[in-house]
Order: structure tokens, then C-alpha cells, then sequence
């Protein structure tokens, strides 16, 4: 004592008592566990959207050609009836997508639209094409590819990179926090010696055996 005050300074009544070492430890080792999961979970998930759109684009692309080449045949044969014969075959083996081809003066050459009725979530792919006549002026061609499966895929996918990144994050800091109490043991040790420290067992010393070297000076 000194001037009848203590040496070491006291908590003031109604001040927080600030966490102890190993909390402190165990919250950032968790904070940032469910910020690095969180951020490899967005990740993941950006990159598979990026991935998906660009499999619907060449999906679009390559069905434009294939109804580009039907149309070089309907032209090379003159006949509407064997043109739409055609486009009903293709689109029999792709149910997942639809086609619109009119006129520049907005009358319908072609609508198979009745597909496209039952698609959820659409992308459309607006473009010319050459008429299926000779010397005719071009045709605007709307295609309609139905995505639905890929939303619902990323809908199941975000779910589960969601769950599973909590459950890791959880079991991370659990071990996390068995790892901090098992670490700061020898401290807890020094703390258990000194409280047993007293006036009358002047004959006693700390045991500094079991002190990591970060202990060892104030041992």
C-alpha cells in the first residue's frame, strides 16, 4: 500500500469488466473463421453463376446455328411446309426452348411459343436471320431458352454452401476454444501458485517448470 491505496489499480463499480484472454481469443479465432468460410462460400457461389451463364450463352449460340443451317436447307429447297416439318423435329429434342421467327413487317413466319408457356425463368436471344427465301428481307428471330433447373440449382447450391459453412464455422470455433484452453493451461497453473502466495509461506516459490518461455521472465 501506498498513500492507503492499493498498488494495483481496481475496477471502478459499474465499469465492464473486460474479457478474459481466452474469450477474447476464442471470439476473433470464431469471428474470422465465419468471415473466411463466409467469404469462400461467396466465392463458390459467384463463380458457379458466372459459369452457368456462360454455358446458357453458348447454349444459345449453338442452337442459333443449328436453326441457321435448317434455314439454309429450307432455302436451298424452297418449301415453307418442309422448313417448319424441320423446326417442329429440332424442337422436339430440345423441350427446353422455344422459337419466334416474323417478318420485318411483324407478321409470324414461325411460333412454337406454346413451350415457352410452361418456363418459369426464360433468357431470350433476340437476332437476324437471312430469309428462307432467296433475296427476301431478313427475319427476326427470337429464341427462348427456359433456365429454370439452373435457378433452382442455385438456389439448392447457396442453401447448402450456407449450411455448411455454419456448421463448419461452429465446429471450428468449438475446437478453436478447446485448442485456447488447452493453450493458456500453464497460465492458469501460474495463477492457481500465485493465489496460494502469502506472507506466512515466504519459504515457497513459483515452479516456472511448466512455464512456456513467453512465462519464463515473469517467473
Amino acid at each position: 500500500l501506498r498513500a492507503g491505496r492499493p498498488l494495483v489499480s481496481q475496477s471502478r463499480p459499474g465499469s465492464s469488466v473486460p474479457l478474459a484472454l481466452g474469450q477474447r481469443l476464442s471470439l476473433w479465432l470464431a469471428a474470422q473463421t465465419f468471415l473466411g468460410l463466409g467469404l469462400v462460400t461467396l466465392v463458390v457461389y459467384l463463380l458457379t453463376v458466372v459459369d452457368l451463364d456462360g454455358r446458357q450463352a453458348a447454349s444459345l449460340q449453338h442452337k442459333r446455328e443449328l436453326i441457321e443451317h435448317v434455314l439454309d436447307e429450307a432455302r436451298a429447297d424452297r418449301n415453307l411446309q418442309s422448313l417448319k416439318h424441320k423446326l417442329d423435329d429440332f424442337f422436339l429434342g430440345h423441350r427446353d426452348m422455344a422459337l419466334t421467327l416474323r417478318h420485318p413487317d411483324g407478321s409470324t413466319l414461325y411460333d412454337n411459343a406454346a413451350f415457352a408457356q410452361a418456363f418459369e425463368t426464360i433468357r431470350r436471344s433476340s437476332f437476324q436471320l437471312a430469309h428462307w427465301e432467296p433475296g427476301g428481307a431478313n427475319l427476326v428471330a427470337e429464341l427462348v431458352l427456359d433456365i429454370s433447373a439452373d435457378r433452382q440449382f442455385l438456389r439448392r447450391l447457396g442453401g447448402t454452401l450456407m449450411t455448411a459453412s455454419l456448421i463448419g464455422a461452429m465446429l471450428v470455433s468449438v475446437g478453436s476454444f478447446l485448442l485456447v484452453r488447452r493453450g493458456l493451461a500453464p497460465v492458469r497453473h501460474l495463477v492457481m501458485q500465485t493465489r496460494n502466495l502469502a506472507a506466512e509461506k515466504l519459504h515457497e516459490r513459483l515452479d516456472g517448470s511448466r512455464q512456456p518461455r513467453e512465462l519464463q521472465p515473469l517467473v
